[in-house]
């Protein structure tokens, strides 16, 4: 399957996934899932998702390597286990997939109809945002469901306040870093134990 288009079109998402990912010994955690729908990563407490229009009949997670083979290749071709690289020079590589099974994410995403609750965070005054609780009201339509990033719930590093979460300014920071964002809409459900979701 020839897939050229659809890492090219994509690179910047697939940069951006990568920053998601962990360096833990799972290998699988160290890649970035592709389905027919999502572009997926994770490092366990934070989950990136973003959803893709190209018609992929499969799922595979590819590696770091991979996606820097596939920046200079003029076609990228997809095969049962493997991708392959080919270069102006008349060269290719061979690329082996991460072989190991993706977790579930889709078990993981909660019931979006449940966030009525959300505050827009400044990352110039990111501290100040998060304690301002009155941020907080009805503002369910806010969710971006192409563009999701699920946290575990109840972080609580930096100890910032709100009525209804606990979330760190540290790693607030750095989603808005990693997506080129400088505000985020922080979505939150009524029960603490839901992940915090941030579009």
């Amino acid at each position: 399957m020839d897939i050229t288009s659809f890492i090219k079109d994509n690179l910047k998402v697939l940069k951006i996934a990568f920053k998601f990912t962990s360096n833990a010994t799972k290998p699988v955690l160290q890649g970035v899932l592709i389905d027919s729908n999502n572009i997926v990563a994770t490092n366990g407490i934070i989950m990136y998702i973003k959803k893709h229009n190209t018609n992929i009949d499969k799922s595979f997670v590819i590696s770091k390597d991979i996606l820097k083979a596939c920046n200079k290749a003029i076609k990228i071709v997809l095969n049962d286990d493997n991708i392959i690289c080919y270069y102006n020079d008349n060269t290719s590589i061979k690329n082996y997939l991460i072989s190991y099974t993706y977790p579930e994410y889709k078990r993981l995403i909660p019931d979006l109809s449940l966030y009525n609750n959300s505050f827009v965070v400044d990352i110039n005054n990111v501290n100040k945002d998060i304690r301002k609780s009155d941020y907080v009201n009805n503002v369910s339509n806010n969710i971006n469901t192409d563009d999701l990033i699920l946290l575990q719930p109840m972080i609580d590093i930096n100890n910032v306040n709100t009525d209804n979460i606990v979330l760190c300014s540290t790693i607030t920071i750095k989603l808005a870093k990693a997506i080129n964002k400088k505000s985020l809409i922080v979505n939150h459900s009524n029960n603490i134990h839901k992940p915090v979701i941030i579009s």
